[in-house]
């Protein structure tokens, strides 16, 4: 009776797993440039050190689009963030919004912020040491080569060169396009913060998803 009734609690977890926001859907051309720009400018898992954390995430997450997207995504990174001590955290959306105020700059903005009293002595995020970075004839160059201010430099322009589908679109292109950015930042096993950017696509809640550690973050 006893074994039935695991087995039925472990069919049923699998099932609530199984329809969660992890889906692969079909990328609207705005998704499909960032996701290759995103693999031009990060290390694949496979070529990284193994000893080390993701640093750099890159999830695709569905959600119900007749439901409260907003609310959909808060419950979801609430569920990531279990384990983890109280600290800021936000789900803000920023579709629409343009310039400084746009949610990729807000995203570029709180992955280049260390705050010193969370992460004393760190100067460069720890995602940086996962980007493709280059130097001024296009010659791959690694971190390990470089000074810790021009380690940073370089890889704010590996960043921007990600972001550049979303940059250099007219803004009433994107005007309709969902955008998020999730932020937290507390304690687990020493600092921790994480800075997220959701990338949608119009009539829809799918989101491609930039997950980026800037300080520890499993």
């Amino acid at each position: 009776m006893w074994i039935k009734m695991i087995c039925l609690v472990f069919v049923l977890a699998v099932v609530v797993e199984a329809s969660g926001p992890e889906k692969k859907f079909s990328f609207s051309s705005l998704q499909r440039e960032l996701l290759q720009s995103h693999n031009k400018g990060v290390l694949p898992p496979e070529e990284r050190d193994k000893a080390e954390r993701h640093f750099f995430r890159l999830k695709t997450l569905s959600f119900d689009k007749h439901g409260d997207v907003h609310k959909q995504i808060e419950a979801y990174e609430q569920k990531n963030r279990l384990g983890y001590d109280e600290g800021p955290f936000y789900v803000h959306d920023e579709t629409g919004k343009e310039g400084k105020d746009s949610g990729w700059e807000k995203w570029f903005r709180e992955a280049f912020t260390i705050e010193p009293d969370w992460a004393n002595g760190l100067t460069v995020p720890y995602f940086c040491r996962v980007l493709t970075l280059s130097d001024e004839r296009g010659k791959t160059i690694h971190f390990e080569d470089l000074s810790r201010t021009d380690w940073r430099n370089r890889s704010k322009a590996a960043v921007r060169a990600i972001l550049q589908p979303l940059s250099a679109r007219p803004a009433n292109q994107l005007s309709k396009v969902p955008i998020y950015v999730v932020q937290y930042r507390g304690n687990s096993e020493g600092n921790c913060k994480f800075v997220k950017l959701y990338i949608g696509k119009e009539d829809a809640a799918d989101f491609l998803v930039f997950d980026v550690s800037v300080y520890d973050h499993f």
